[in-house]
């Protein structure tokens, strides 16, 4: 039997404030913030090497159902991330001030999709989605209504997008076809019904758009650059050369004057995580991860406040008692502080 992944997009509201302060405009009785929405400060564990059965597979337990891909909305008190299963598919809003609820089936056995090849949430302030599935296109309400195809074509397959011009474009990654002039791939610009309104001279990967600016890296035959795309002039920056021997993994706006991305050695698990001032160019480390086995991130996303805080999926092995039956695999939120190289889990459902 063909085991079916099923997709889950919960909403949280988080809060960035004190514990002296409250989370605001709760309407209930008063709550701290650290309430009911908690966070556990996580230790760096050793690295280890993970036990194999004969044919390469880790043994290992499942933990909970994991987490992937969290993402800040505009408000810092908001973030989304998918929640894997193979049970069911709901689009979940949480609201820290009383755990309401409301679901709704974003992915399920009966949608329009046939495979979910990649997903990106990326909430606009209309509330939509955008999603990647079937080498197309979609938006989504957060509550799982007006599914929606945006892209029109099955020639070729759009990856990665990104809201842009305060919803009204998106950016993405195309892998084209044969005949396309633009074969075998190039970013662009969509408009809400899916046609290409501007094709880039490069491809690569993007993050969301800060003021008018979408942070990429940039791939030609002459060059492979972190930057940015000004989009009004549709024209890239480059900031940063990147070395052909590692694997980005992403980018993202930190704050208004860095871009920041987690690369890995290409053949290797050490990661590290890199900001460039925009204006002064210097670069500086703000993570690094050795070559563990039982560890990786996925993701940056960051605190639209500026403060430094940034989302990422941490996939992870660990024992949870002194034999070795209690190895388990887990794959939860991660907030860290790149002011002082704190990590928390995020305890959501």
């Amino acid at each position: 039997m063909k085991k079916i992944l099923y997709l889950f997009i919960a909403t949280i509201l988080v809060s960035n404030c004190t514990k002296d302060t409250i989370v605001p405009p709760c309407t209930i009785p008063l709550i701290p913030c650290e309430n009911p929405i908690q966070r556990t400060l996580i230790n760096w564990d050793t690295c280890f090497e993970l036990p194999m059965d004969i044919h390469g597979f880790v043994i290992a337990h499942n933990g909970d159902s994991p987490r992937r891909y969290p993402f800040y909305h505009s408000n810092a008190k908001k973030i989304s991330f998918v929640k894997v299963s193979y049970q069911k598919s709901e689009n979940i809003n949480v609201n820290i001030c009383d755990e309401s609820y409301e679901n709704g089936v974003i992915y399920s056995p009966n949608s329009e999709f046939n495979t979910l090849n990649q997903t990106v949430e990326v909430w606009n302030d209309d509330n939509w989605g955008l999603i990647a599935a079937d080498w197309g296109i979609w938006k989504v309400k957060m509550n799982g209504d007006s599914l929606t195809k945006i892209t029109n074509d099955n020639d070729n397959a759009y990856q990665l997008p990104t809201w842009c011009k305060n919803g009204e474009s998106i950016y993405c990654y195309v892998n084209f076809n044969q005949n396309s002039p633009y074969y075998p791939s190039r970013s662009v610009l969509l408009d809400l019904m899916g046609n290409i309104t501007h094709v880039f001279p490069f491809s690569g990967i993007g993050g969301k758009e800060n003021n008018g600016k979408i942070a990429t890296r940039a791939i030609t035959v002459d060059y492979h650059q972190i930057g940015y795309i000004d989009l009004s002039t549709n024209e890239f920056m480059g900031l940063v050369d990147f070395d052909f021997d590692y694997y980005l993994q992403a980018i993202e706006w930190l704050d208004d004057n860095h871009i920041m991305w987690m690369q890995m050695e290409s053949g290797q698990r050490a990661q590290e995580i890199f900001k460039v001032n925009i204006n002064t160019l210097e670069v500086s480390s703000l993570f690094y991860k050795p070559d563990c086995e039982n560890l990786i991130y996925r993701g940056i996303s960051a605190s639209p406040d500026g403060d430094g805080e940034i989302l990422m999926t941490r996939q992870e092995y660990r024992y949870t008692a002194p034999h070795p039956d209690s190895l388990y695999y887990y794959e939860r939120i991660e907030i860290m502080d790149t002011n002082t190289g704190e990590e928390w889990i995020l305890e959501v459902e």
